[in-house]
């Protein structure tokens, strides 16, 4: 049977978190056992091992997380349309469920198949097709908005 050779995740002593270390480097994954850390775990691997047992490139300095864009999009948005209209609140429902599941991702990263996730959730929760596509064109939005704003690379 061949070997893997997949690092495990570890506990740190000195500061009670898991830890994996990788091409040796140490990255922390958040509290020892606990749920957060086994996902972050899984997904720093599942990067690794997809990226040929190397570490992904790190985000450049002016890359922006989804997270980052969120917060000084809905800030627009809420300049803009004011915070007590619907169409803040159709702003503020599609992009928490961005952040929800791809918060901490950069926003290059972001793509359509990742869209297309989205939209299957929305599906799943019992949306109709209108509010899915008013979805799709605020997110779609958001990341043009951050475009305009040089916040986002234009190619993205």
């Amino acid at each position: 049977m061949p070997k893997t050779n997949i690092p495990s995740c570890r506990l740190h002593k000195a500061s009670g978190q898991a830890v994996v270390c990788l091409n040796s480097k140490m990255l922390y994954l958040g509290k020892y056992k606990s749920k957060a850390s086994r996902e972050k775990y899984d997904e720093i691997i599942g990067k690794y091992l997809a990226n040929g047992k190397r570490l992904p490139p790190t985000r450049q300095n002016n890359e922006i997380i989804i997270q980052e864009l969120a917060v000084r999009f809905l800030e627009w948005a809420g300049n803009y349309y004011g915070d007590k209209t619907p169409t803040f609140g159709h702003c503020r429902l599609a992009i928490t469920l961005l952040v929800q599941h791809y918060g901490k991702h950069t926003v290059s990263d972001f793509g359509p198949l990742s869209l297309v996730f989205l939209q299957d959730k929305w599906v799943e929760s019992g949306k109709a097709r209108k509010s899915i596509n008013r979805y799709t064109a605020i997110i779609r939005q958001a990341v043009k908005w951050g475009v305009s704003r040089e916040l986002v690379p234009a190619d993205v």
